[in-house]
């Protein structure tokens, strides 16, 4: 008689969905989580949230992994919002085909942008004291800077966000579809 009762109580827990109390810590760490924390800090999250629910989370705390993916309009819109020395150090940051293609994605080849923008550039990845100082936590911190710049973006604008859902959406069910496999792996 136990048994029943005992699988009654299981079945209405698993219905209510109450979430366990450490979810709400994850969801505060998220914002402050270096990026190579950040993917198990969602992963756990997945383990307990459909990927509607944590795709509601990553919109108000972009993961720093798909800043890259992020669409034409919103990354030109973040870029706008930051200063001419954030968007070149931050394009400095990043390897030559990721600054090449984010280059063309924010201001056009001939654009006047561009041309700033390039020479700019040029002068910063051309001085080998400059660069020296744009590693490690000074480059991290100039990462964090454009993160910090895309959720702000983010969270003043609904049309952004219903353009960055479906990279959000698709980085998430990738994560869960790793889960799903290892699951299985381990059954």
């Amino acid at each position: 008689q136990q048994m029943p009762m005992l699988k009654e109580l299981l079945i209405k827990a698993k219905e209510s969905k109450e979430r366990p109390p450490f979810l709400k810590r994850i969801i505060d760490i998220l914002p402050t989580a270096k990026p190579d924390i950040e993917r198990r800090l969602y992963t756990t999250l997945l383990t307990h949230l459909s990927v509607d629910e944590a795709s509601s989370i990553a919109l108000s705390v972009l993961p720093s992994e798909i800043v890259d993916r992020l669409p034409g309009e919103t990354f030109k819109e973040v870029m706008g919002v930051m200063s001419q020395d954030d968007q070149v150090f931050y394009l400095a940051c990043l390897n030559e085909n990721s600054r090449e293609r984010q280059l063309d994605r924010f201001a056009p080849t001939g654009s006047k942008i561009r041309d700033m923008l390039e020479m700019e550039l040029e002068g910063l990845l051309g001085n080998d004291v400059q660069m020296k100082r744009l590693t490690g936590e000074r480059k991290a911190e100039v990462m964090q800077n454009f993160l910090k710049a895309a959720r702000n973006y983010l969270s003043k604008n609904a049309g952004a966000k219903k353009e960055v859902w479906p990279v959000t959406r698709e980085w998430l069910e990738s994560i869960k579809s790793e889960i799903d496999y290892q699951k299985k792996k381990a059954a």
